[in-house]
């Protein structure tokens, strides 16, 4: 069985609980009969930084567009009928 205290009982050991968690250890509440781990999770910031590395490998002019593309991404398709305006 794992060792986990209830929310009433970790409240006076959240802080350390929390370090646990922090550095990987360990750490379970329990409500009924269910257990909740705590884990840290990772920030935005992280995957903002890892999105903008894999930018830069892009050739230059890669989303340049010439006339043929630019007329194939302005074209309407032949299904295509406006919504009636009224």
């Amino acid at each position: 069985m794992v060792n986990a205290l209830t929310a009433s009982g970790a409240s006076s050991q959240l802080g350390h609980l929390l370090d646990r968690a922090v550095i990987g250890k360990h750490a379970f509440l329990r409500r009924g009969n269910r257990l909740v781990r705590l884990a840290p999770v990772t920030t935005d910031a992280t995957t903002a930084s890892a999105k903008t590395k894999h930018a830069a490998l892009r050739p230059f002019g890669y989303f340049k567009f010439d006339d043929a593309l630019t007329a194939l991404a302005n074209r309407a398709e032949p299904s295509f009928t406006p919504l009636d305006p009224t």
